[in-house]
């Protein structure tokens, strides 16, 4: 890799998500009457009563205006897979290969 290229040594994008995440006790939407918390979408109650927050599949993509994306895991596993390809093939011009 080129050490003058800062973004040359780090990967092409960081995924994260896909695991719902349960709410703390902190939280004031956990202790919501159930009208008012099933007016928020990605929130749901599981059979045992606890609350939970959906959290998608997302990546954060590196480079010059691009941007976090979201989605199923295999739709954000294809975009990730087109942009590690873009990744490289710039690394690889400005390698001069």
């Amino acid at each position: 890799m080129l050490p003058q290229v800062e973004g040359a040594v780090r990967p092409a994008f960081v995924q994260f998500g896909g695991k719902d995440r349960k709410l703390d006790a902190q939280d004031y939407r956990s202790k919501l009457p159930l009208n008012e918390f099933q007016r928020f979408t990605g929130l749901y109650i599981d059979e045992h009563g606890n609350r939970y927050e959906k959290v998608p599949y997302q990546a954060m993509l590196l480079g010059k205006g691009q941007r976090n994306i979201s989605g199923t895991d295999k739709c954000v596993a294809e975009k990730c897979r087109l942009h590690e390809e873009k990744y490289q093939q710039m690394v690889k011009q400005y390698q001069g290969l």
